[in-house]
């Protein structure tokens, strides 16, 4: 089995990919037994959701009814996971203080309100964004923009926890990856959903199974970089740690800079 210190170091074995996935799972419950339950919970949905293509085969804006549960399901399951992962770079005592369990609180009962609501209007028909026709739905839709926030801000909170109490087994670059790339989907994350929440994407070509508009107008792809940002970065980390020595960390740097460049340029693009 693949033991802490190794993931932290940045070093990796060779495992088979069974026993590296039991490995993952082992770790992400020890770092919240929660978000590692919740996030099996989800994926175990997408399966019975992907079921309903036998029997289910309407049409929402050009798109199947229920592509949005199922791409919601997958970003909340990685979500919880990684900062179940990310969990574990604190010391156990820490782990089980009521700020990190007050993170993990928050993302289960935020991402399962917005997944709730994502499935009863797919299950009518209905849109759960930019549907505000009845004052019940308004009121809705606006619920909905509070959970997204407290789940970005969620992240922040947990790269405050890393910063200050991460391990000192924790490579320094790595550690860095981590807390950059959490303050990024908190910052970026938070900014693109609070433009978009008011911009319906136009229909138009799309790309298959995100459904993005290729001819611009469309700020999800910005927002897909600002909320993955805690995922993209920490990968990058994990590489340089094994592989930049001392100048881990300046390429950590210069890699968030660039990574918030191209959500700029992103940005900008999605409001033309």
């Amino acid at each position: 089995m693949m033991n802490v210190a190794t993931l932290e170091s940045g070093s990796l074995p060779c495992e088979s990919p069974i026993a590296t996935v039991l490995s993952f799972a082992t770790r992400i419950r020890r770092g919240s037994p929660l978000l590692a339950a919740w996030g099996a919970a989800l994926a175990l949905g997408v399966v019975v959701m992907l079921g309903l293509l036998f029997v289910d085969d309407r049409l929402l804006r050009g798109t199947w009814v229920w592509a949005k549960p199922i791409k919601f399901c997958l970003s909340l399951a990685l979500l919880a996971w990684t900062s179940a992962f990310f969990m574990t770079l604190l010391p156990a005592a820490r782990r089980g203080s009521m700020t990190v369990r007050g993170v993990a609180a928050v993302i289960v009962g935020a991402g399962s309100f917005e997944l709730l609501y994502i499935v009863w209007q797919a299950a009518h028909g209905q849109p759960s964004h930019f549907f505000v026709s009845d004052p019940f739905h308004a009121v809705m839709y606006a619920l909905m923009g509070v959970g997204a926030m407290s789940l970005t801000a969620s992240q922040g909170v947990l790269a405050w926890q890393v910063h200050r109490h991460a391990g000192d087994g924790v490579d320094p670059a790595f550690k860095l990856a981590v807390v950059l790339g959490l303050t990024l989907t908190t910052l970026l994350g938070s900014a693109a959903g609070a433009v978009l929440a008011s911009h319906q994407p136009q229909l138009g070509s799309a790309l298959p199974l995100v459904g993005w508009n290729l001819r611009g107008g469309d700020l999800r792809p910005a927002h897909f970089l600002g909320i993955h940002a805690e995922q993209l970065l920490p990968a990058f980390g994990w590489i340089v740690a094994r592989r930049a020595g001392r100048n881990g960390r300046v390429a950590v740097w210069l890699a968030a800079a660039a990574y918030v460049v191209v959500f700029a340029i992103t940005f900008r693009l999605g409001q033309a």
